[in-house]
């Protein structure tokens, strides 16, 4: 036989047969395969190695194999042995002595009974301290079946009729208890407290009782509440409602929440509208009308209508704040805001403010010799005055306003053209013409000089009939300093006494005055402070 080295054995598949046998034991196929492996590969040292090592596992099983046939033979007989023994001495039992065998089964038999009992005993006193373990855990119903097993097993124990007692009796106690919190998820109050009150006097300190309680009493207390607001709710007394619903909502947020909130809500909004009931130009009104709207709005803050509202109200008591201060822009950017709305929000008072802004920042501008935004400013008061045809001051004010400006630029047949205007407006030429005073006079050279085209003169002449004080902003009131008791016996001017919360924005727009002209005509060092009961003359006409 030729010798293969072209190939190494680890490739040659007998040899991988070889490992598969030698895997799972099967020393002698094993072998078979590996000698003829050593033909085809006589220098190999490790095959021969191997069936070395597989020669001597083989062996080492035979070996085992036997040692453990050796074993068996021994154990068969030391059992065969004892076999023997026990038939022997059963041999001896039966036949010699029958008599001992029936002494022993009686011994047996009530060493049985004394077992049988004794472990009855310790089953029962097992049950008995569960039972009082269950007990203890406040679970009764389990703590009865095992105490009534232990009863009907015969065994006696000392405590067992009182444990039954306690069970029974938690038992009932804890039936009453779950009916008491059915009865407060129906929300009947009154039956759950009975139920409760019940079983406190049973056993004071059972479960949580004495909590739910006291819960009870806060539920009782939101009910009651709740039905109070209800009626004020639906008389419309809405700050009582407001109170009622904020009050259930304060001591417990988890109560009718939904409902509570749709209840408050609504309460907001008509506190709010019934605060600016007939007094809408009320600071104090629209401040808690404001405040209602935000807590609404707190509650809903996408509601298009309160937010509006609440809007309207912020600026406006703003502007009146900022118009106390000065700020006359920021009085014009909000009001501006709220004469697009609604021009007549707070009974016109709001356009009344706007109006003032407006003149008083023309009065600034003036006096800074920025005499275009000045007239800006007047010619937005004059049409401010129009949308409102009684306020005959106003616009009587405005276009001498404007007069002035544009007299001071140099205009003067257009200065001329807006004092005529105001005289017009407000009879003043038929009033003066009855006089003869130098008031009369100077209007009958003015309107002279004016139909003869010479306006310079014109325009010096209508300032001198109409009392304008060189340097005094409210410049259409001279004549009032002069004559207020003439004034007011020609109806020009009425006596108003201050009442609680007025202001003189408030009363200018009342009697479709001017704030300037209240000022003048009463002598107020600050226009902000006027009190309850003072007389104020209030003109009322050019």
């Amino acid at each position: 036989m030729s010798v293969n080295y072209a190939e190494p054995h680890s490739n040659d598949p007998l040899y991988q047969s070889a490992l598969n046998f030698l895997q799972i034991g099967d020393w002698e196929n094993g072998i078979l395969q590996l000698d003829q492996l050593i033909l085809q590969y006589p220098l190999d040292h490790k095959l021969r190695t191997l069936r070395q090592e597989m020669h001597l596992r083989a062996r080492m099983d035979r070996d085992e194999e036997q040692d453990q046939s050796v074993e068996r033979r021994k154990r068969l007989t030391k059992l065969a042995t004892r076999l023997c023994a026990v038939v022997l001495i059963l041999i001896l039992f039966f036949t010699g002595y029958r008599s001992i065998a029936n002494f022993v089964q009686e011994r047996i038999e009530t060493t049985r009974e004394a077992l049988s009992r004794e472990f009855l005993l310790i089953e029962q006193s097992a049950k008995m301290r569960d039972a009082e373990a269950l007990l203890k855990a406040d679970r009764p119903d389990n703590a009865l079946i095992l105490l009534q097993e232990i009863a009907a097993s015969g065994v006696e124990f000392s405590e067992l009729a009182n444990l039954l007692d306690q069970a029974q009796m938690a038992s009932l106690l804890i039936d009453d208890y779950y009916e008491g919190l059915q009865q407060m998820n129906q929300q009947n109050w009154i039956a759950a407290r009975t139920t409760f009150e019940k079983i406190l006097e049973e056993d004071p300190t059972f479960r949580d009782v004495s909590i739910l309680l006291v819960e009870l009493e806060r539920y009782s207390l939101l009910d009651e509440i709740s039905l109070k607001s209800d009626q004020h709710f639906e008389a419309g007394e809405w700050v009582n409602a407001v109170a009622g619903y904020e009050s259930v909502r304060a001591l417990d947020p988890e109560f009718k929440p939904q409902w509570v909130e749709d209840k408050l809500f609504a309460s907001y909004v008509n506190a709010a509208k019934s605060a600016l009931i007939d007094q809408a130009d009320s600071l104090q009104a629209l401040e808690s009308a404001e405040g209602y709207f935000r807590k609404a709005l707190a509650l809903r803050p996408q509601d298009p209508e309160v937010k509006s509202e609440r809007e309207l109200a912020h600026l406006y008591l703003k502007s009146q704040s900022d118009f106390n201060q000065g700020l006359w822009g920021e009085v014009i950017s909000g009001l501006e805001v709220i004469n697009a709305e609604k021009p007549d929000y707070a009974l016109g008072t709001a356009r009344q403010t706007l109006y003032e802004a407006y003149i008083a920042r023309g009065d600034a501008w003036i006096a800074k010799g920025e005499y275009e935004e000045a007239m800006g400013d007047y010619q937005r008061a004059s049409v401010l005055a129009k949308q409102d045809p009684e306020a005959v001051l106003r616009l009587y004010e405005a276009h001498l306003k404007i007069a002035e400006v544009e007299g001071v630029q140099g205009n003067f047949e257009t200065a001329v053209f807006h004092f005529r205007t105001a005289i017009d407006l407000s009879g003043l030429r038929e009033r003066v013409l009855l006089t003869n005073s130098t008031q009369s006079l100077n209007l009958l050279k003015a309107e002279k000089s004016a139909e003869e085209g010479n306006f310079t003169v014109a325009y010096e002449e209508y300032r001198k009939a109409l009392g304008i004080i060189p340097g005094n902003v409210c410049l259409s009131f001279g004549p009032y300093q002069d004559g207020l008791s003439l004034a007011n016996s020609r109806g020009r001017i009425i006596t108003h006494e201050v009442q609680p919360g007025e202001y003189l924005m408030m009363l200018a727009n009342r009697y479709r005055s001017t704030v300037c002209a209240i000022v003048v005509a009463n002598e107020l060092s600050d226009p902000d402070v006027i009190f309850q009961g003072q007389l104020l003359l209030i003109p009322v006409q050019p």
